[in-house]
């Protein structure tokens, strides 16, 4: 059993490191667009003249942004193999905590909704934000950003969600290896399924 709830704690760490990671790297893809445009090298300040400074930032933020949705794809593929590595193994290693099981379960559902739903949704708007039309705002902006706005939300509920599954499963084997030497592994057994 200990050795279920070291893996189950593995698996969220790696869900929890993994996500923290994909934020910071899809923020960055678009923070880098500024920088190279702020101070390019000679060959790209050339190329950058040709196009014009508007639309060479216009094409690096849609290749940018081109970049974040394959990784968030991949990254959603991860998870849902994640999410049901981590389902399987709290159920074997810790029947009776069903909180623990529905925090896993609903997080699992989160990256299923995101990928099937928002995030197919946010690429087919992304790709014609790219290029808005000249002198106003893309019909489709607002309706982008309430995906994007809604997508981070899922992220942080999901973050959330992971770490009240990771602390839970650290306090639960800190209490099992504080338990009286002299009490009989029988014992410690029964009474650590019943715990809640």
């Amino acid at each position: 059993m200990m050795h279920l709830r070291r893996f189950a704690a593995l698996l969220i760490g790696a869900w929890l490191a993994g996500g923290l990671l994909l934020i910071t790297v899809a923020t960055q893809n678009f923070r880098s667009v500024e920088r190279l445009l702020a101070e390019p090298s000679a060959d790209a300040a050339k190329e950058i003249r040709k196009l014009g400074q508007n639309p060479a930032r216009a094409f690096l933020r849609y290749h940018a942004g081109e970049l974040n949705r394959s990784h968030f794809e991949d990254w959603e593929r991860v998870q849902l193999a994640l999410g049901v590595l981590l389902l399987g193994t709290l159920w074997a290693s810790i029947p009776r905590r069903q909180g623990l099981l529905l925090l896993a379960a609903l997080m699992l559902m989160l990256v299923i909704v995101a990928h099937w739903g928002i995030t197919p949704a946010m690429a087919r708007l992304g790709g014609r934000l790219g290029f808005p039309p000249a002198g106003s705002p893309h019909p489709d902006h607002r309706r982008f950003w309430d995906y994007h706005n809604l997508y981070f939300g899922i992220e942080v509920l999901k973050l959330t969600m992971g770490v009240v599954i990771g602390f839970s499963l650290v306090l639960r084997s800190r209490r099992r290896s504080r338990r009286p030497a002299g009490e009989p592994a029988a014992v410690t057994a029964v009474s650590g399924d019943q715990e809640n």
